[in-house]
């Protein structure tokens, strides 16, 4: 038969066992929550590029329509906010490579055609090829369209 003191260092035993165990299981615990919270963070932080890319979509229509107008006034500064746009898309948010070298592209574009447009102003001509430059905007939705799928795409596997 077990004297007390032997049952008193058994049970002390098993207490530090359980509260060991627990401990490792709060720790778990911790660590998933801890998991969960990256998460979230992930999914908003792609949501809102979601919004800055389609807000970056409607600004390039904006200034297709504004090439077919010929408003060459207005659209250095069109630029100018896209571009910056953009850049803090490319800057701010988690996205890939790929997706990071199609705005770098986008802001080259429009680097390109502000300075058409720029030196088409002070040159006193009306001679841009309207066509051209829609083209290239019309390629450059199409390349952001691109990436806010890939977007979209990474809020649904994050939520699964």
């Amino acid at each position: 038969m077990l004297d007390v003191q032997t049952l008193a260092n058994i049970a002390s035993i098993l207490g530090v066992a359980i509260t060991i165990g627990g401990f490792a299981l709060t720790l778990v615990r911790i660590r998933k929550s801890q998991t969960a919270v990256e998460d979230v963070k992930e999914q908003i932080r792609n949501l809102n590029a979601i919004q800055e890319v389609a807000a970056a979509i409607k600004s390039l229509d904006e200034i297709r329509k504004l090439h077919r107008a010929k408003s060459w006034t207005v659209l250095p500064d069109r630029y100018t906010s896209l571009k910056h746009q953009l850049i803090a898309i490319k800057e701010r948010t988690s996205i890939s490579q790929k997706q990071r070298s199609s705005i770098r592209e986008a802001i080259q574009q429009l680097s390109t055609m502000e300075a058409q447009v720029e030196s088409t102003l002070f040159g006193g001509t009306d001679d841009l090829a309207v066509d051209r430059m829609n083209e290239i905007t019309s390629g450059l939705i199409d390349d952001l369209a691109a990436v806010l799928v890939d977007l979209q795409n990474e809020i649904d596997v994050l939520r699964h």
